[in-house]
């Protein structure tokens, strides 16, 4: 069965390898890898509590023991849409979006920065801990069943989440839809073509692969206007980066969680580099 490329759709689109159950098709134009044809009730399945825990092969060690880098990472991501912001105050007032937002750390940031912030998350129970630990407002589920008003957010992002996403294209479509003219979205995830390329396709958990060309392309097509693209030099507990570098080398053949439970310095956190992006963009 052919496929057509749904960033740049380009005919020319073979399959590259399958994985388990799951076939990766690359596009021969814009680079861009993915997999079709995962559901939506395969998705909220997979985004179980185990994801968030270290009991499953995909997914965190303990998300909520990483809650102090995660939060420096959402205040410095903060601080980047506080730069490009034209709003006088920058965030104070503004209405903030974050699409994927886990356990809504970066939400709880926003809002104590003066946004008006709220998240939506696949996850029921990271959904729940903002909701009712957070006392943030984080909706369960999908994007497009929400049904924001249009033109209602000053800024939306979507940090380490695109790539999880069954159909990244409509989700971007709706962000532009719902982003005021002027308004900014913020986008972190994996970049095939990073100086740093070792990476590893892990469907279902991961569903697009994008480089900085095929996300930039995505994103034009939607509306938005690119202002920036770097490398996204995010923080990490110590333990959680040799988690990572070891996942993705060895994929789960080895067991890294008795390992890294005995590094003394597991919880010192460095800014490290990796193979991810960030890219901003503005609604034009």
């Amino acid at each position: 069965m052919s496929q057509t490329c749904p960033v740049c759709h380009s005919s020319r689109c073979a399959t590259k390898k399958t994985v388990s159950k799951y076939t990766i098709w690359e596009c021969r134009d814009c680079g861009l890898f993915w997999v079709p044809g995962v559901g939506e009730a395969e998705l909220a399945d997979f985004y179980s509590s185990a994801y968030f825990s270290g009991s499953q092969e995909f997914g965190y060690g303990d998300y909520l023991k990483t809650e102090k880098v995660q939060r420096l990472n959402a205040v410095n991501l903060l601080g980047t849409i506080a730069n490009h912001s034209r709003a006088n105050g920058g965030l104070a007032k503004s209405k903030l979006l974050d699409v994927g937002c886990a356990y809504g750390f970066l939400v709880d940031e926003a809002c104590k920065a003066g946004a008006e912030a709220e998240g939506v998350d696949y996850s029921e129970s990271a959904s729940r801990y903002a909701q009712t630990v957070l006392g943030r407002k984080v909706t369960l589920g999908n994007l497009h069943a929400i049904n924001f008003p249009a033109e209602h957010f000053d800024a939306v992002t979507s940090v380490g989440s695109i790539e999880h996403l069954n159909d990244p294209v409509a989700m971007v479509e709706e962000i532009a839809r719902i982003t005021k003219p002027g308004g900014l979205f913020v986008v972190t995830t994996l970049n095939t073509k990073s100086l740093i390329r070792i990476f590893r396709f892990k469907p279902p958990e991961h569903l697009y692969y994008f480089s900085h060309r095929s996300l930039a392309l995505l994103l034009e097509s939607k509306g938005f206007a690119v202002e920036s693209v770097k490398a996204y030099l995010a923080n990490h507990a110590l333990g959680e980066a040799v988690g990572l570098l070891l996942k993705a080398l060895f994929g789960p053949r080895i067991n890294i969680k008795p390992l890294i439970e005995r590094m003394p310095w597991k919880q010192m956190n460095l800014p490290l580099p990796n193979n991810e992006m960030l890219m901003v963009a503005r609604k034009r």
